[in-house]
């Protein structure tokens, strides 16, 4: 039987992790892994074996982010994810990837540019003892002004910002068939080994925080933007509908696309306290065990381990006892 714990208040999230660890692990060992009716068809052809990194993590079909079909890529598959979380009138919209492989990072680009994406959230080391976890696919710090090219696509380093556990780069995205332009904000979380979690749980709210700013200020700005005109594209003038998101692309704010190697640990944390987070902060009923198991509903796995969940407990006791200092 599930264990439900239900958390509509902000003391409740205190009171949790006042219980045992047992019952917080029995909790999270009874969210289901992934959805048992999913298929992985496309993720699963003979051709886009080489664009996964791990054989065991996929997307599912109906959730997949389908790119425009290509002479290399003629199913446009990535193994990406659509994320999409509603809570009555607010919605936030994710996309979660696995990290770039050198045969990838064309795709990455690509999907960057279609999905409407300016912010790019990253969780991972490129390489961590030895263990090759991300290619390369933006310019490195001190190469301000230096081009790569991927494809159809110039990727430009305009300013870059190292802080104690994270980097923030902003890049110029261009793409080159039309020439247009955007704006790409770029943060790297440095402190977060794989299969762990952050080692300061202060240094990583701070983190979200910033982000989340990042995120209104992109809100506010395409609220002000012409969709359609030349030289900033923000989203396709014909809104299209997309079944497995449940409406049109131009209902939802544009999303934050977020990577670690393999878009499900790391990246589920992330995605799970930015939520819970965003739930608090709007006054919205939030239930941990059900928002995972939501999430796992659109890409498996999300939240690798038990002490990956606890550490979102963590979070938002944290999130909640700043709060109230403030």
């Amino acid at each position: 039987m599930l264990l439900a714990v239900r958390c509509f208040g902000k003391e409740s999230v205190k009171d949790k992790l006042l219980e045992t660890q047992n019952i917080v692990k029995l909790e999270f060992d009874n969210i289901p892994k992934r959805r048992l009716s999913a298929g992985f068809q496309t993720a699963q052809r003979p051709e886009n074996h080489r664009r996964n990194r791990y054989k065991h993590i996929l997307p599912y079909e109906d959730t997949r982010v389908v790119l425009r079909s290509t002479k290399s890529n003629a199913f446009g598959y990535i193994n990406a994810s659509n994320v999409l979380v509603k809570f009555g009138k607010h919605s936030l919209r994710y996309v979660a990837s696995q990290a770039p492989m050198r045969a990838t990072a064309v795709d990455f680009w690509q999907m960057v540019w279609e999905s409407g994406c300016f912010i790019i959230v990253m969780l991972t080391a490129c390489v961590e003892n030895g263990v090759d976890l991300c290619y390369q696919y933006w310019p490195r710090m001190n190469t301000e002004g230096k081009v790569m090219r991927f494809g159809d696509y110039a990727v430009t380093l305009s300013n870059c910002i190292e802080a104690a556990v994270h980097v923030f780069s902003s890049l110029r995205l261009k793409h080159l068939p039309t020439n247009q332009q955007r704006l790409i904000y770029h943060f790297q979380y440095l402190d977060w080994p794989r299969g762990g979690t952050p080692r300061s749980l202060t240094s990583y709210l701070g983190f979200l925080d910033e982000i989340s700013g990042m995120r209104r200020h992109v809100e506010n700005q395409s609220a002000l933007m012409n969709l359609s005109a030349p030289g900033f594209p923000f989203y396709e003038a014909t809104p299209e509908y997309h079944p497995e998101l449940g409406c049109h692309i131009s209902d939802v704010s544009p999303p934050v696309l977020v990577h670690c190697n393999s878009g499900v640990g790391r990246t589920g944390v992330y995605l799970l306290s930015d939520i819970m987070i965003y739930s608090i902060e709007h006054n919205l009923e939030f239930d941990l065990p059900s928002v995972l198991a939501m999430l796992r509903q659109q890409r498996m796995n999300f939240v690798d381990t038990y002490e990956q969940y606890l550490f979102v407990y963590q979070c938002l006791e944290e999130h909640i006892r700043h709060s109230r200092l403030v």
